[in-house]
């Protein structure tokens, strides 16, 4: 299923590129500087559950 690329916050734009990895089943690299830890991942995204903080 393709979705259209938009015009997004930072929030969903990740949520955009991270179900558009799942659905290709291609690996990705996430690097994110938080305000309290840094994360980094790298493999196949399984599941996508949307942060509602």
């Amino acid at each position: 299923m393709k979705r259209e690329a938009r015009h997004f916050n930072g929030e969903k734009f990740t949520s955009f590129i991270l179900e558009e990895a799942s659905d290709l089943e291609k690996p990705v690299f996430v690097t994110y500087a938080g305000r309290n830890s840094p994360l980094q991942f790298y493999g196949r995204v399984s599941t996508i559950n949307p942060y509602e903080g």
